[in-house]
């Protein structure tokens, strides 16, 4: 069999402000394009299809617009999803019970991890189990006399997996599609936070299946054998602007598994530059960034005001900037100078040194006195 495996779209997600949903449509469609025309017969979505529990309007309607026109394009294909921790598994849900048939299937309710979906393809039956987001209370019942159940991420897909594990046929095909943090695994840079060890899970758990379909980590990578992460498809956060981004192209043959990146393209590309601030109004150069969404960092030694409002005259998708002058005015060790004895100029001079490291020279202390000279008038 042939499965496409995607994770994390994050619908409606922006990004300093600024709305990524029509990017996000756009690496969508290709997406619907690549399974018409590598004939997979299975798309996994593995978590996170949205950026909120509450999704807005416009990130539904995407949503709903996608599955409208996949199974147009591709209606023999069947579509595997599960809830992440940005969902709402409940609101994600909604027709659920109905979906099926036609050939879409919702992982959201941690009772039902045990029971797959199980497709017949080419006269193969295939297993797959969905296990949602777990939150550490998912199983945690605490019968009286019993010791308390630990309560963490990863004694819930312990759980979970024991009652998988319990009745799966390993002389089938099985397929785990989860959404979780693996030990030795690399976060991308714009997944949410969470604090301690408690949320990761020992990838030696995830044995016994032929694929394991992980969503959470916006980095492509492979865990250990058959335990992959797809990343994002497209860039979160301007900390990813070197990842490879795409979907998986997964083929199962006679128990063995084959992996394959496809890469998706942006259809706006993200870049991080870097030099002082006179180089960006130069029309020579970054000529090819002009349409990219940009984050530039100041190298300049003294901050530059209204810089975001300016170099967007020239960027016009530039979403953030960052100014090393203004960091290095952070330091509060200012050594304790005993002034006393010292004129307006020296003051200056001492002040000058430490915020840049240098001597001020005669133009600006001429600019200097010439001030002081109007405050003290």
């Amino acid at each position: 069999m042939k499965i496409l495996h995607t994770s994390d779209w994050h619908l409606g997600k922006h990004l300093h402000e600024r709305s990524l949903l029509e990017d996000q449509t756009f690496v969508l469609d290709q997406i619907t394009e690549m399974v018409k025309e590598k004939g997979h017969d299975v798309l996994i979505i593995s978590g996170d299809i949205y950026d909120r529990n509450v999704a807005s309007e416009d990130a539904v309607a995407c949503f709903n617009s996608f599955l409208v026109t996949f199974k147009e394009v591709n209606p023999e294909t069947r579509i595997v999803l599960i809830a992440g921790n940005h969902d709402s598994a409940k609101r994600l849900s909604y027709c659920a019970d109905i979906l099926p048939l036609g050939g879409i299937y919702i992982g959201w309710n941690p009772e039902q991890v045990d029971k797959p979906v199980t497709l017949k393809i080419r006269n193969e039956f295939t297993n797959i189990y969905l296990m949602p987001f777990l939150d550490p209370h998912a199983y945690a019942v605490h019968k009286e006399g019993e010791d308390a159940p630990e309560k963490s991420h990863e004694a819930a897909v312990a759980e979970a997996l024991r009652r998988i594990n319990k009745n799966k046929d390993p002389e089938q095909t099985n397929i785990l599609v989860a959404h979780l943090y693996t030990r030795g695994s690399e976060a991308g840079g714009s997944e949410r936070n969470f604090i301690g060890s408690a949320t990761l899970v020992d990838p030696d758990l995830l044995q016994g299946f032929d694929y394991v379909a992980l969503g959470h980590l916006h980095r492509f990578q492979q865990v250990v054998e058959n335990v992959w992460y797809p990343g994002s498809p497209m860039p979160y956060s301007f900390s990813e602007t070197g990842y490879a981004k795409g979907a998986l192209d997964v083929t199962i043959e006679n128990k063995t598994t084959q992996v394959e990146q496809l890469p998706l393209n942006p259809k706006i590309s993200f870049k991080r530059l870097k030099d002082k601030f006179s180089d960006f109004l130069d029309e020579n150069q970054f000529k090819d960034h002009l349409e990219a969404y940009l984050e530039i960092e100041l190298t300049d030694k003294l901050p530059v005001l209204n810089a975001m409002a300016i170099l967007r005259g020239r960027f016009k998708n530039l979403l953030n900037i960052r100014q090393e002058a203004q960091v290095s005015t952070t330091n509060t060790n200012m050594p304790n100078i005993d002034n006393s004895d010292l004129d307006e100029e020296d003051c200056f001079k001492q002040f000058w040194k430490f915020i840049t490291d240098e001597q001020p020279d005669e133009k600006l202390l001429a600019l200097f006195n010439k001030t002081a000279d109007g405050v003290r008038r």
